[in-house]
C-alpha cells in the first residue's frame, strides 16, 4: 500500500511539473535593457539579492515588475496601475488581459492577483512556466493590455509594450 501511494504521488508530481514547469533565471547585465525591459539587481539587508525585469505603460502611470529573490528562489509579479488605492474587499482582485504580437495573434486571459497590504498595487506570488502563465505570456507577446475593476467600481486599463523576454523563462522540455 506505502508503494503505490508513493507511485501515485510521484505521478501526480510528474504531472504537476509538466502543467507547471519551474522557471529558469537568465542572468544578465544589471541597468540595461532587454527589448522594452529594463533589468536591474538589487540587494535588501534584511531581505538578500532580488532581481527585476520591468516595464511601464505607454502612459509612464503604471508599472509592472517581475521579480526574483535569488535566495529563496522566489518569483512574483507586482502590478501597479497608478491609482494610489485598489480596493478589494477579500484582497484579490481579477484582472483581465489581452497580449497581441506584432502578427495579430491574440491570447485573452484571466489573472487572480493579490492586493499588496498598502493597497496601491496588485501582486501573482509564486509564479510558475506554465503554458498559460503570465511570465510565458509576458515572454512570447509584444503588448499587453491589462485591466483591473476594483471592488469599488473603479476600472482602469493600463497598455505595455512588452517586446523582448524578461528574466525568467519556463524550463524548456
Amino acid at each position: 500500500m506505502k508503494h503505490t501511494l508513493a507511485l501515485v504521488l510521484m505521478v501526480f508530481g510528474l504531472v504537476g511539473c509538466a502543467i507547471n514547469p519551474p522557471l529558469l533565471v537568465d542572468l544578465r547585465k544589471p541597468n540595461a535593457k532587454y527589448g522594452d525591459w529594463y533589468y536591474s539587481k538589487f540587494t535588501d539587508e534584511f531581505n538578500g539579492t532580488y532581481l527585476s525585469s520591468m516595464v511601464q505603460s505607454k502612459d509612464n502611470i503604471g508599472v509592472l515588475r517581475v521579480i526574483t529573490n535569488i535566495d529563496d528562489g522566489y518569483n512574483y509579479l507586482i502590478y501597479e496601475n497608478g491609482d494610489s488605492y485598489i480596493c478589494a474587499i477579500y484582497s484579490n482582485l481579477m484582472a483581465q488581459t489581452i497580449f497581441k504580437d506584432r502578427n495579430g495573434g491574440e491570447f485573452q486571459g484571466t489573472y487572480l492577483f493579490s492586493r499588496s497590504d498598502g493597497g496601491d498595487s496588485l501582486i501573482i506570488r509564486n509564479i510558475k512556466g506554465g503554458e498559460d502563465s503570465f511570465v510565458v505570456q509576458l515572454n512570447k507577446y509584444d503588448e499587453l493590455i491589462i485591466r483591473t475593476s476594483d471592488d469599488c467600481g473603479n476600472v482602469v486599463d493600463k497598455r505595455f509594450m512588452i517586446k523582448g523576454t524578461t528574466h525568467l523563462r519556463p524550463m524548456e522540455s
